[in-house]
């Protein structure tokens, strides 16, 4: 089964095979950050969060953090963003 592309491969000209299975994370100024690609929430607290993308996991710190959209791919976390590491 083919998954569709995601808004990286639409807006790039890397082909579908080499980010299949790469999460795509959009942060906007330091007040929100998008991850589609997520295989769920390890921590989740107003000040950091933890999230398994299957690749590696992302942590996000910061000041009354909060979701403001998730599905079962995607979530969206909105507050200050004071940084954001890459955790194998």
């Amino acid at each position: 089964m083919n998954n569709p592309p995601s808004k990286f491969e639409k807006f790039s000209k890397i082909p579908h095979e080499f980010t299949a299975h790469l999460p795509f994370i959009q942060i906007t100024a330091n007040k929100k950050i998008f991850i589609d690609g997520c295989e769920g929430i390890l921590e989740y607290q107003d000040d950091i969060v933890r999230i398994n993308t299957g690749t590696f996991i992302l942590l996000v710190k910061g000041r009354r953090l909060y979701i403001k959209c998730m599905t079962a791919t995607s979530i969206t976390l909105c507050g200050y963003i004071l940084g954001v590491e890459f955790l194998k």
